[in-house]
């Protein structure tokens, strides 16, 4: 005891921690404290509240197995995080005003400052919403306001975060001693500074399809330095966080070993989300920008490529995240010396918001049911909670209850019941038969449309039948029917149907008499320079214009185009 009066600040808080006792005092044994006073100790920590509420929006906009009102759930906890994020930033201020000397230490105490990112991450979550939530419920003239909106914050919220990562990280280094944090005390919260930055990652690629193309391709290379910014940081600090494991044990607050889950869930779904819209971005992109980047010219063999690898790298980081997960998961179970509610139990949520939507994103990609439905939205509970899963479920566990009797029970067909029994899977679990191509023939066809589309040739619901049954010859397989191309694009959300424009505007450009002289001038100078004949130019008409389609037809394009398919004059 005599060393820890001469040197208090080597004491560590594991040490403090278990000296003092841990029972709370009843709330109606404490004094009355005046709101003043209560003000005096609202902090930043308070923004783990909303950007854990917002991130369960998030969650429940991306789910894959939804239901009839499940939007209107989402878009509502959505509001009443917006409502919650509105007062906890009105006490902040009225504390800063109240309690000036608090401003400065707020950004110096070894705990506080930590917890100032939470409010960036909870601006994080609310763009995000406003995207998922926007497609859902604005009207089309609305969402390209919007998507101009949030192309403009994401580059501010960019620079701003990269600024406030490195003050924050420089004010922890440079703080006076006894403030500073010690690595006996380390948590996962050490991460959190960095935290805001690497989300632009995750921002990109909830925002990139539905920015014009241009922006996007700068929206993805910035949100991929972000993120690994973010991420290489993180586990620069993991290497910390596992020795002070192993030298000191567990940490008291247990919940906040979740937050180590975050930077692996969160870049994984980033990689994933961002790589989708590489096959619009690329074909964008000219050939000598294309050959730069791969030596490839072809841009979508690149952006396949880059797909890949990026599908390959969030596996790899989505086991890291699990291990995480396992972890903390298992220091919580074996016990919480303080089991008192603290703002940092909701540690519980946001960081494994990243690892659920990583999980839902990594399923889709790799076409996992297991990973889409197990482990991100509990497919197995939901099966089981429908009165068919019920039913099944009753009958397997009592002997004595006959299939009738338990269809009965639950009010379905037992004719359901016998087929799940000899192994018949539900119908939204099956792939029906009409669809005739893989998971992965269908995104190459997807791809091509998208390649024709950036080019201004869409194709139209016969030439994207074409495309599949040239797939389905090269296996021998039967034709795919009448329907299966308007089937396909319904079934697409990244294509629809719109009429082309009306009028060739390529040829309209050129109405004018001096450019047209120009033009021919410039074609018979160049025959008689290389002396091409008459009889070996083709695709010239009386005019001597390219011939082109010039009436309106239904073509599929991208459903991100804003106005009608431009057509370009492809020749006869």
């Amino acid at each position: 005891m005599e060393t820890q009066t001469e040197h208090p600040h080597v004491i560590s808080d594991l040490e403090s921690n278990v000296l003092r006792p841990l029972e709370r005092i009843p709330t109606y044994l404490q004094p009355s404290m005046p709101l003043r006073e209560r003000l005096h100790h609202f902090t930043f920590a308070w923004y783990t509240v909303t950007m854990s509420t917002s991130g369960i929006a998030v969650v429940l906009a991306m789910s894959p197995h939804r239901f009839t009102g499940l939007d209107i759930i989402g878009l509502t906890i959505f509001l009443l995080d917006l409502l919650l994020f509105f007062f906890i930033t009105i006490a902040i201020i009225l504390r800063f005003i109240l309690h000036q000397h608090t401003f400065g230490k707020a950004f110096t105490h070894p705990r506080e400052a930590l917890f100032i990112s939470t409010f960036f991450l909870s601006i994080a979550a609310v763009l995000s919403n406003m995207q998922l939530y926007g497609e859902l419920f604005l009207a089309e003239s609305a969402k390209s306001g919007m998507a101009r909106f949030l192309g403009g914050a994401f580059w501010a919220y960019l620079t701003l975060t990269f600024i406030v990562s490195a003050l924050q990280y420089h004010l922890l280094f440079t703080v006076r001693e006894d403030r500073r944090l010690t690595v006996n005390s380390m948590t996962p919260s050490w991460i959190l500074p960095i935290f805001p930055i690497m989300l632009t990652g995750t921002l990109a690629g909830v925002f990139l399809k539905a920015q014009p193309v241009h922006q996007a391709a700068s929206m993805l290379y910035a949100g991929l330095a972000a993120q690994g910014l973010g991420l290489l940081i993180s586990v620069f600090m993991y290497s910390t966080y596992l020795s002070r494991l192993m030298a000191f044990g567990l940490p008291i607050q247990r919940p906040g070993m979740f937050i180590a889950v975050g930077p692996p869930s969160f870049t994984c779904a980033a990689l994933v989300a961002m790589t989708s819209d590489t096959p619009r971005i690329f074909t964008y992109l000219s050939s000598s920008e294309v050959s730069i980047l791969a030596g490839l010219d072809d841009p979508i063999m690149l952006a396949a490529s880059v797909r890949i690898a990026a599908v390959n790298g969030s596996i790899f980081l989505w086991g890291l995240s699990f291990w995480f997960f396992t972890l903390a998961m298992a220091a919580v179970l074996m016990g919480m010396p303080d089991r008192r509610f603290h703002l940092s139990w909701w540690s519980f949520v946001f960081p494994n918001v990243g690892f659920t939507i990583a999980s839902i994103r990594v399923g889709h990609a790799v076409s996992s049911g297991a990973l889409v439905g197990s482990v991100a939205s509990g497919d197995s509970w939901a099966q089981k909670a429908s009165p068919n899963g019920m039913a099944t479920c009753a009958w397997q566990k009592d002997q004595n209850l006959s299939i009738r009797a338990a269809a009965k029970i639950y009010g379905v067909s037992d004719r359901t019941i016998r087929q799940r029994r000899n192994g018949s899977a539900a119908q939204h679990d099956t792939i029906p038969n009409s669809r005739k191509l893989t998971q992965l023939e269908e995104e190459a066809i997807l791809h091509r449309v998208i390649e024709l589309c950036t080019r201004s040739f869409p194709p139209r619901l016969r030439g994207v039948e074409d495309m599949a049954n040239q797939l389905l010859r090269t296996r021998d397989a039967s034709a795919v029917g009448k329907n299966w191309a308007s089937n396909f694009v319904r079934r697409r959300p990244e294509l629809r149907m719109r009429f082309s424009r009306k009028f060739d505007y390529q040829r309209a450009k050129c109405e004018d008499p001096k450019v047209i002289s120009e033009w021919f001038a410039l074609v018979w100078n160049v025959k008689a320079k290389y002396g091409i004949l008459d009889e070996n130019t083709y695709n010239f008409d009386e005019t001597g214009f390219m011939m082109g389609i010039i009436f309106a037809y239904i073509v599929v394009t991208t459903s991100d185009s804003r106005s009608k398919a431009k057509l370009a004059q492809p020749g006869n």
